[in-house]
């Protein structure tokens, strides 16, 4: 094993999450969790609405994802995106990630890989 497949892996593990994870996190949240019902319309007024107002409701719109969609999003992204690239590398690689609720992604993705480069 050499250090580039520890780069190789991290930049996957973003890459999966940016675009897997976080997509299927927020479709199982919307699909199975209670979501808070959408917010009235604006009411229309005859000034506009500051810019301070208008950062504010911005955030507001944000979904917060809860850690449990997100992890099972996360194992089954990663647990794919593993085998994938192990089977088509015949290599196992190694990601690292900082963020706890990560790491039970980052370990199938190692496990994943592995099992995926021995076949």
């Amino acid at each position: 094993m050499n250090a580039l497949s520890w780069v190789i892996g991290t930049a996957v593990l973003w890459v999966l999450k940016s675009i897997g994870t976080i997509p299927l996190a927020k479709l199982l949240f919307n699909s199975f969790g209670n979501p808070e019902p959408a917010p009235p319309p604006p009411v229309e007024s005859q000034m506009p609405p500051s810019e301070d107002v208008a950062i504010s409701q911005a955030a507001s719109r944000r979904v917060q994802i809860p850690t449990i969609y997100y992890i099972m999003a996360d194992v089954a992204v990663m647990g794919i995106g593993g085998f994938l690239l192990g089977l088509i590398s015949n290599s196992f690689f190694i990601g690292i990630s900082l963020r706890a609720r990560d790491w039970p992604g980052m370990l199938v993705f190692i496990a994943a890989s592995l099992i995926g480069s021995l076949f």
